[in-house]
């Protein structure tokens, strides 16, 4: 068993790296879309049939395929709505760059995720006459700022802008900024490693080499903000990135902290970021969930320091002494979190969504651990969870989901494992 366990980790690590910043945004679009389908529709049967789809996109995954990723997630969101897949679905809209001065010229890009027989041609519309765009060909098509309501005058601000896909509106994020050279320069120079790595995020977005939606405007207003000292650190609620040590991390504060803080960190799995309990996961509800509680939240990007590192940098940094720590993670992150029972500070419970690791009973031992996995997960990682239940013992706690795979379980697990961290106790 340790020798499939090691190659199954061996498999997860190695899909860190799997695509560039097209298909990573790609597929996180996607992802997006089923998150809120799979929270609004809950009828079991429907959830039963997108099961199989889901499946098939993390099993595209692991071997590679990002087209196909997109095309089973697209195919799994469907079935949730009751709806076929629409004319277009394949296709990937994105302003690039995403940011553009006032009264400038936005250029959109189009790019195709995977192409069906359905189809040959889409027509694109935004505020001008239609734009065909021939299946399987990426398109650049420049559009004037003013035709679609910003003049030279516009103010710095994010918007999303609608764009019509065959008959379906999507809305797409683009950023407005006057000076973005000049001021960007500015704040890439600073002594605060916090602005810098603001700045340098900015520049990432606006380059088109994020992988996710960043509103630009304001994370270059923070950046400013932040290195004049007019905006004082402690009046922050999220920082969408920050470094310490060897860790780069996201981190939400509640509204009011109260002394010794409860801190969240949430372990991402394997082909994932810092942004994606943010974003995913149940669209961000484990951070959600977490706010109503008045508990700091953090997710790292993949780091064996990761608590650490984020510990200190509260203490250092924002001066805040952290009381419990509760560490959750997911498939690849499950083993994260479990590697830092070993470390300093000690968790003080663990949540763990279909952990890509084997328990012991002296791992665990003295820890109040949740573990959660779907009834449809993958083979080799159910019976692992299986096997780690009992070792739980009064504690912990062990549940199944029906209609749930390895994709959806923290989505769908997440309530239970918070109410579980409820009962831990100060």
């Amino acid at each position: 068993m340790c020798a499939m366990v090691s190659s199954l980790v061996l498999m997860l690590v190695s899909q860190v790296t799997l695509s560039g910043a097209q298909s990573r945004y790609e597929m996180g679009l996607r992802l997006k879309e089923l998150d809120l389908a799979w929270q609004r529709v809950t009828e079991p049967s429907r959830r039963a049939d997108a099961v199989k789809a889901v499946q098939a996109s993390v099993t595209s995954f692991f071997s590679g395929k990002t087209g196909e990723v997109c095309r089973a997630l697209d195919s799994a969101t469907s079935i949730l709505n009751g709806s076929k897949s629409v004319a277009g679905s394949g296709l990937t809209i994105r302003f690039q760059p995403a940011v553009v001065a006032p009264g400038g010229r936005a250029m959109l890009q189009t790019h195709w995720a995977y192409t069906t027989d359905s189809i040959s041609k889409v027509a694109l519309r935004c505020g001008t006459d239609p734009v065909e765009v021939e299946q399987g060909k990426d398109v650049v098509q420049p559009m004037e700022l003013d035709r679609l309501g910003f003049g030279k005058d516009s103010g710095d601000q994010d918007v999303e802008i609608t764009i019509g896909v065959g008959t379906t509106p999507r809305k797409v994020r683009l950023s407005v900024v006057k000076d973005f050279d000049a001021r960007i320069q500015k704040v890439l120079v600073s002594t605060d490693p916090i602005v810098v790595g603001l700045a340098r995020l900015a520049v990432e977005a606006g380059s088109g080499n994020a992988e996710t939606d960043v509103p630009i405007a304001k994370v270059l207003k923070l950046a400013e903000g932040l290195d004049s000292k007019v905006t004082k650190l402690s009046a922050i609620q999220e920082l969408l990135t920050c470094k310490h040590g060897k860790t780069t991390f996201r981190i939400r504060f509640p509204e009011k902290l109260v002394a010794k803080s409860t801190l969240v960190v949430a372990m991402h799995g394997a082909g994932g970021s810092e942004n994606l309990f943010f974003e995913g996961y149940g669209s961000g509800k484990s951070v959600d969930l977490a706010m109503k509680r008045g508990w700091i939240f953090a997710a790292p990007r993949s780091s064996g320091t990761s608590v650490q590192d984020i510990v200190a940098w509260m203490k250092d940094v924002r001066g805040i002494s952290v009381g419990r720590v509760f560490v959750i993670g997911h498939s690849m992150g499950g083993m994260q979190a479990v590697n830092t029972l070993k470390g300093e500070p000690k968790p003080a419970a663990l949540g763990l969504f279909a952990p890509a690791t084997s328990l012991s009973q002296k791992t665990i031992e003295g820890v109040p651990v949740f573990l959660a996995v779907g009834d449809q997960e993958m083979q080799m990682l159910r019976t692992m969870a299986e096997k780690a239940s009992p070792l739980l013992g009064t504690l912990g706690q062990y549940k199944s989901y029906p209609n749930c795979e390895h994709l959806m379980v923290v989505a769908e697990g997440i309530e239970d494992c918070y109410r579980f961290l409820d009962k831990v106790p100060n």
